[in-house]
């Protein structure tokens, strides 16, 4: 994904993929494990810090943050609709609203919105070609590994290519402006979508060819991935994060 020089210039971007993959994976067992609300939130409030001191620009997330956060105001009320332990809140006709529903839809909505920084802020720091590399750290073939890198790099792309083609079919007449219209309009701009990522593809494929890609069984790589103290510190910085969200969820 393209990067802004405010996160390029940021120690973590610098970071070896496998210590950010470390930091994504611990924190995201950590909410898994966490069954104190509390203790949640906390683990919330530290991911975001960590996001923002890694040059995360929420601003530009909050459109995919809003509609998260929607979901999972709808997820809490259905539990607290459907799990019916705790005390009653609210009762109308034969709909309950009961405490223990609210805490656990609070519980699962708060970890849901944590994996979801997780998931956003390994795609924002780990370039697309580290992201392959990392793949052949772990014994991957490389012809395989390429193929995550490539999928990252043409993201971009089809936001650019989407935008384009809703404006195009906005200025043939076609009207998208209410949520019925854009249903309505999905086939005319999402067809045009997937021809144009087939044809990508189809010229990708045409030129790794021709570029003998894939002719030797091994190869050579201009970087090479290697841990440094800056890692070792952030990846035990994880580890201690990781074990402290345990021991305090056993004391709870």
């Amino acid at each position: 994904m393209e990067k802004s020089s405010q996160i390029n210039n940021n120690k973590i971007y610098d970071l070896d993929p496998r210590s950010k993959l470390l930091w994504a994976l611990l924190m995201a067992a950590a909410a898994l494990i966490t069954t104190d609300l509390w203790l949640m939130i906390m683990q919330l409030a530290v991911v975001i810090l960590v996001g923002s001191a890694g040059g995360i620009e929420w601003s530009k997330l909050w459109k995919m943050t809003k509609i998260m956060l929607i979901l999972l105001i709808q997820l809490t009320i259905i539990q607290g609709l459907f799990h019916q332990t705790g005390d009653l809140l609210f009762e109308w006709n034969l709909i309950k609203l009961y405490s223990g529903g609210i805490y656990l839809g609070l519980l699962v909505s708060i970890r849901l919105f944590i994996w979801m920084n997780l998931f956003m802020q390994f795609l924002t720091w780990c370039h697309p070609d580290e992201l392959a590399l990392m793949l052949v750290k772990f014994k991957l073939p490389y012809r395989y590994a390429i193929l995550g890198g490539l999928a990252f790099k043409f993201l971009p792309l089809l936001e650019k290519e989407l935008k384009t083609i809703y404006d195009s079919q906005q200025i043939r007449g076609l009207e998208l402006s209410t949520l019925s219209q854009k249903i309505k309009g999905f086939i005319p701009v999402i067809l045009p979508l997937l021809l144009r990522a087939l044809r990508r593809t189809h010229q990708v494929a045409l030129s790794m060819e021709l570029k003998g890609f894939g002719y030797a069984s091994k190869r050579t790589f201009l970087k090479e991935l290697k841990f440094n103290s800056k890692d070792i510190v952030f990846s035990t910085t994880s580890f201690v994060l990781f074990f402290l969200v345990i021991f305090i969820n056993t004391l709870n």
